[in-house]
């Protein structure tokens, strides 16, 4: 016997469903019963043949019932569907449906269409039931919208499985559920669904008469009304054919025909603007908006630019009415107006007939409002409409960025490149756009989140492998973090034991302090306490999970400190251990290796997990095991400080290099691996989602010899994207190999062009410029004739400028474009700071052109600083003046060879204050120009015209209008925007000030 059951929104439409249902099973041959389970939960027994043969039991109310099946969880997240059909032996939907008592208004019809979009997406067969006339509050008649029906049609035929509009009521008979046919084709469906999932058969065996009738009362449907709605329907001649109908049915059921296939994309599919009929395109132009709306400005300036076009000619949602009738409904509301009790703060009716948009007869539009559909050719037009009314959409992270540059520099189809690929944000991008890329790395760690982020598992898959693992390893080494009383150990905290130069162990409780330094009780030299003079340590805390009042004894405290000292020979470890070069400048002493900065407890525990983790045959599953390793292992060493028993935030490295502190943490790998995979999973089902359009490469090694000497020498590139090594920053391959010990593999420090204090200064800036220089020499042979170039950089060192721009000018690369990427994430906490600072990146765009040569003229970049320093009322902070200098020379090609003369290039303009640490333009060079605190004040005030704007947002959108003055820090505009109130990241109007 098949028990299915029927969820719904209420018991009372579960009821009115399986009523309905049983009513149409009796025709078929069955006897149906009700009774109720525990006395409130309506039950049906179906029988056939005097045999039981289907329970249906009704679950009113979904989210009164938990555990609620993920299945239905999952499609009621789209929205609520009023019943769902469900099989809960086999975990199955059999169909869904959503029925209204009246017509919809307004934009419910559209969020119907989402909730059709969701079970077309999870396969769900799919019925809305609506009524096609409805009773409107004033009296009026009004019919149903048609787009759910178009969306309908072209989900049947997408994703294949049914997805049906069916109307009841007609025009005699507005919102009689008994009147027309919609009510019997929805049940006589459901019901044969049902029949024929009872007796083994496919659930829509010998149904696509009854699916084609449905499709065809759809297409008339459409056919008979769209010309109220829109100006133009595409394929409106092939919608009157009946083998339309059936077609569409073939295509829901998965049995289209090769003669369907032809059909399928001339089915209501609207083409391009240069496709549609010259009687359409002739009303596209803009129009004024009665009110103003910065998006619909846009949309309205792509019509006249032929990057969209709209269905609807109509400028208001009403229909026109005339003078008379609007200059008496509005004389009625202004009566309504001064009748009511007196506004506070005081208002006026401000309500004009002039407000209101006319038509060409001279009736008037009723709503400011838009009815139309504006259809792009290319997504990257409308998303840059929509990004621009509203900054607060704009890519904020900076894969974001790169997908926009991406977009715009290159076509479907074109190569990139990106020879330093680290993360490989850029490659992904890259490759969801649908070009062919190529990335390149040294860093085995960069190589390996480049890998997963271009190819992940599935993470159900991955999680399912990696619990085999996790709980391999915990049946093993889990004791080690457990108290003698079977409690678990979050984190132990340690101190260091030193050897002083004249060989004596000393604690640091012992030594004597004075400032910052520890002085030897036995020689009186001063002792650090650090992972070169480590010795031992000493616990003196133990972390409880979930218990926050637990104190240790003596005894448990030995007892943990043993354990941090436990050895386990049988476990391999060989594999991960690596000596790091010498470098101090990243406190990396001679003789350091990985496991110097792991207690034997951590290591071995890691040491197994990654054992076990090199055995997964499947490459990719084992590669997202190895990620989400080395992005816990850090965690799990010495590095981490000991810092208000973590209160303030959780166990952290916060220093650019390998610095031990005196008092640091144990923590348990278990926990941060836990704590990680969860994140993974979501990392893991996000990335599903938006899987690469095509196929990307990732190669490990050093991206200038395999572009010049290997497989690579002849490709050529569209794109080349450089985000080089900063120069004097963190070697970045150095400071790695924590990581990349895990991964069985340290590159040479060699090869990374980082400035490091493993060699002498001079020699290593030297190295930097010359590996730059043939970089760039590389990248000649490898673009295409429209290959461009993208840079992303920013250095505080004018050295590192001077190396980067030398090396484009050598090489005959011209700047064509430069823009400064505003910081893409700012923390809540950081927006709120008066003194808060950002610097992010300057992109810029090269091509190649050696006959091209660099201009020596830097009058525009003294002409632009003067600009940027008057709008500022000739005052300009260094940063400021660091970054707009930069960008101008980057923009105006100017001579590397000159860049030398920067400090007296701004002398000749500024004087510098030492005192404020300010530069302040010469008198003679001063000009009575607007102030940039006036032109923001001013902007602000049109932002908030009519409300709040969110901060971060007001800051975004400002600074690209008035981008001409340069790019204000976060901290500048805030002080622009001191009269106004900011609360809860919001900007309000002028603060009134008042004597009360």
């Amino acid at each position: 016997m098949e028990k299915i059951e029927i969820w719904a929104d209420s018991f009372h439409e579960g009821v009115w469903c399986c009523d309905n249902i049983c009513n149409c099973l009796n025709s078929l041959g069955y006897t149906c019963a009700s009774d109720y389970i525990n006395g409130f939960i309506p039950h049906y027994s179906v029988k056939y043949d005097s045999l039981e043969c289907i329970d249906l039991i009704v679950y009113g109310s979904y989210k009164s019932w938990n555990p609620m099946p993920e299945k239905i969880k999952e499609l009621i997240s789209w929205g609520k569907p009023d019943f769902i059909a469900y099989d809960a032996q086999n975990d199955k939907i059999l169909f869904a449906v959503e029925e209204t008592a009246a017509t919809p208004t307004g934009n419910q019809a559209m969020q119907r269409c989402e909730r059709q979009y969701g079970s077309a997406h999870l396969h769900i067969p799919y019925w809305y039931f609506v009524s096609e006339y409805g009773e409107h509050i004033d009296g009026g008649i009004r019919r149903d919208n048609i787009w759910p029906s178009i969306a309908a049609i072209k989900l049947s035929m997408i994703k294949k499985v049914p997805c049906i509009v069916l109307h009841y009521s007609d025009i005699d008979n507005v919102e009689d559920y008994t009147a027309g046919s919609g009510l019997g084709l929805l049940f006589s469906s459901l019901s044969k669904i049902i029949h024929n999932y009872t007796h083994g058969y496919n659930e829509f065996y010998e149904m696509e008469d009854i699916l084609a009738q449905q499709y065809k009362e759809m297409i008339d449907f459409i056919s008979s009304q769209w010309v109220n709605v829109i100006d133009f329907l595409p394929s409106k001649t092939l919608l009157k054919h009946m083998e339309t109908a059936e077609t569409i049915a073939r295509f829901a059921l998965n049995k289209a025909t090769p003669k369907d296939e032809e059909l399928q994309g001339q089915i209501l599919v609207w083409p391009l603007t240069q496709s549609v009929p010259n009687s359409v395109l002739e009303k596209q132009y803009g129009k004024e908006l009665i009110k103003y709306d910065n998006l619909a400005e846009l949309l309205e300036k792509d019509i006249t630019y032929n990057k969209c076009y709209i269905l609807s000619n109509n400028a208001g949602s009403g229909k026109p009415t005339t003078k008379e009738k609007i200059s008496g409904w509005i004389n009625d509301q202004k009566t309504l107006f001064y009748r009511s009790k007196n506004a506070n703060p005081p208002a006026e009716f401000t309500m004009n007939i002039d407000d209101f948009p006319k038509t060409e007869n001279g009736n008037i539009h009723v709503t400011t409002s838009k009815n139309i559909v504006y259809l792009y050719d290319r997504w990257a037009d409308l998303r840059k409409a929509i990004e621009t009314a509203y900054p607060r959409l704009r890519g904020r992270k900076p894969h974001n960025v790169i997908h926009e540059c991406i977009d715009k520099l290159t076509d479907e189809g074109d190569v990139v490149i990106d020879p330093f690929c680290g993360s490989g944000v850029t490659i992904r991008e890259g490759a969801l756009l649908g070009r062919k890329c190529y990335g390149f790395d040294l860093n085995p760690a960069a190589v390996l989140i480049s890998k997963v982020l271009l190819n992940p598992p599935s993470a159900e898959k991955f999680v399912e492998a990696f619990e085999k693992i996790y709980d391999k390893v915990y049946a093993r080494l889990g004791f080690l973090y457990q108290t003698q009383d079977g409690k678990h150990v979050r984190y132990l905290a340690h101190r260091i034991i030193a050897k002083c130069e004249c060989g004596e162990t000393v604690l640091q409780t012992h030594c004597e302090k004075k400032g910052k330094k520890f002085f030897c009780p036995h020689c009186n030299k001063v002792v650090r306490f650090n992972l070169e003079s480590l010795v031992d340590t000493e616990i003196f805390n133990v972390v409880i999970d979930g218990d926050k009042s637990y104190v240790p004894n003596k005894t448990e405290i030995d007892r943990q400190k043993d354990l941090s000292l436990y050895i386990d020979k049988t476990i391999d470890t060989s594999n991960y251990d690596f000596y790091f070069p010498e470098n101090r400048r990243i406190l990396a002493f001679k003789g350091i290796k990985t496991s110097s900065f792991f207690t034997a407890r951590n290591y071995y525990i890691l040491s197994l997990f990654a054992n076990e983790i090199w055995s997964i045959e499947n490459e990719t599953i084992r590669d997202c095991a190895l990620l989400l390793l080395t992005a816990t292992v850090a965690q799990c060493s010495r590095l981490i400080a000991n810092r208000n028993n973590l209160s303030t935030g959780g166990p952290a490295w916060s220093v650019p290099g390998f610095w031990i502190p005196q008092e640091h943490l144990e923590s348990n790998p278990f926990v941060h691996i836990r704590a990680r995979l969860s994140k993974f999973k979501k990392a893991l089902e996000t990335l599903e989602k938006s899987p690469a359009k095509v196929d990307a490469e990732i190669i490990k090694g050093n991206s200038l010899d395999l572009l010049n000497n290997d497989i690579f020498s002849d490709l050529k590139a569209d794109l080349i994207f450089l985000d080089p090594p900063y120069g004097d920053s963190v070697p970045y391959t150095e400071f790695s190999n924590i990581w990349n010990s895990f991964l069985k593999s340290i590159p040479s420090s060699d090869e990374d062009i980082s400035v490091s204090d493993r060699i002498e200064k001079t020699k290593a800036w030297n190295n930097y410029s010359d590996k730059l220089n043939q970089y760039m020499a590389c990248f000649t042979q490898h673009l295409t004739k429209k290959g461009k170039l993208l840079i992303t950089f920013n250095n505080n060192d004018i050295r590192a400028w001077y190396a980067l721009i030398a090396s484009l000018q050598n090489n005959g690369f011209v700047c064509r474009q430069v823009f400064y990427q505003i910081p893409a994430v700012i923390s809540s906490k950081a927006q709120m700071s008066l003194n808060s600072s950002y610097i992010s990146d300057v992109y810029s765009v090269y091509t190649h052109n050696p006959t091209e040569a660099p201009t020596q003229d830097f009058s525009p970049l003294l002409s632009h600083l003067c600009c940027v320093a008057n709008a500022r009322d000739g005052v300009l902070t260094k940063t400021t003046l660091d970054r707009e200098f930069i960008i101008s020379w980057l923009k105006n090609n100017i001579d590397h060879n000159l860049l030398s003369e920067k400090d007296s290039i701004i002398n000749s303009t500024f004087e510098f204050n030492k005192k404020s640490g300010i530069y302040i333009l010469k008198p003679e060079f001063k000009k009575n120009v607007p102030l940039l605190k006036n032109m923001v004040t001013e902007a602000m005030h049109k932002l908030i015209a009519h409300g709040s704007y969110p901060l971060l947002d007001s800051y975004l959108k400002i600074n690209s209008v008035l981008q001409e003055f340069g790019t204000m820090e976060l901290n500048e505009f805030k002080k622009y925007i001191s009269d106004f109130a900011v609360e809860n990241g919001k900007v309000y109007g002028c603060i009134q000030l008042s004597l009360f």
